[in-house]
């Protein structure tokens, strides 16, 4: 049996499909922009003093970790 055969159907052939990279960079880049947005209108919004966070705020940092994550294994280095 092979492994693909333990996947749904919808996953289809996902391991041989080609990643362009400036598109997977540029994904990044845009998610990791968003998110670092979203983190500075949460704070403002909320008026959060530093160290004080919302889960709003929180979550937005916990994205944009993520991502500069993957930026950092992917290409080997982060947004600044």
């Amino acid at each position: 049996m092979s492994s693909t055969s333990l996947l749904p159907s919808y996953v289809g052939d996902w391991h041989s499909k080609v990643v362009d990279a400036d598109a997977l960079c540029e994904y990044l880049d845009h998610a990791i922009r968003a998110w670092r947005t979203e983190a500075v209108e949460a704070k403002n919004e909320e008026g959060l003093t530093a160290p004080a966070s919302s889960r709003r705020h929180l979550t937005a940092l916990c994205y944009v970790d993520a991502y500069q994550s993957v930026r950092a294994s992917v290409f080997g280095e982060t947004l600044q």
